[in-house]
């Protein structure tokens, strides 16, 4: 088996967490996690770059954004820019993808969709 990342399943064995991430140039930021799985922090990248191109206007416009891992312990000495983000897992309405939602926000009657579900809702 493999992540949706193509990577086989093993490095994703539960002693690493990931990151949505940032680069430009030789600088990085850590934006949010960390993350138990690599697909969670993949489902929130695209969140994440609409963000910080809104929160910080002098974002270059060819920062890349993905994700990073690293092994528990380091994770807890990084800090992230969106620090509140504390989440949980629901599952999309529509596929078996999780949806993240801050704790304490309560999914309605109609559910939650991934972003994937909800673009193709949308169009």
């Amino acid at each position: 088996m493999t992540c949706r990342c193509g990577e086989p399943l093993g490095p994703h064995d539960g002693s690493k967490v990931f990151f949505v991430s940032a680069i430009d140039g030789p600088k990085s930021a850590f934006l949010a996690g960390p993350f138990d799985t690599h697909e969670a922090a993949l489902d929130r990248v695209d969140e994440y770059r609409e963000r910080a191109h809104r929160d910080f206007r002098d974002v270059n416009p060819w920062v890349g954004f993905g994700t990073a891992q690293t092994d528990r312990e380091t994770a807890k000495q990084i800090k992230v820019k969106y620090p509140e983000e504390r989440l949980h897992g629901s599952v999309c309405l529509s596929c078996p993808t999780t949806v993240w939602l801050p704790v304490g926000a309560t999914v309605g009657t109609n559910g939650a969709l991934c972003s994937k579900c909800s673009r193709k809702e949308a169009a």
